[in-house]
């Protein structure tokens, strides 16, 4: 297996987000989250990740790099809002 370069992994990360919106619906949803529950969704997550082995490990890592994504977008639409 040849090591991913950052590109690939960056393209990971979005597909997963991709993912995301499409099982929760996007902005809509993700606009309803506060920060605690960012927080507390990734931390849900880095549990999920500490269990985890291998592919497993990596797969959940780019799971909570999309979920941040999501938290990050969520907060720029908050702040262009206010």
């Amino acid at each position: 297996m040849t090591t991913p370069t950052r590109n690939t992994i960056y393209a990971q990360i979005e597909a997963e987000r991709g993912r995301q919106i499409l099982q929760w619906g996007g902005s809509p949803h993700d606009d309803r989250h506060r920060r605690k529950t960012w927080l507390h969704i990734i931390g849900e997550h880095a549990d999920r990740a500490a269990k985890s082995r291998g592919d497993s490990w990596r797969h959940r890592l780019v799971v909570i790099a999309a979920v941040c994504v999501a938290a990050i977008e969520a907060h720029d639409r908050k702040q262009e809002r206010s």
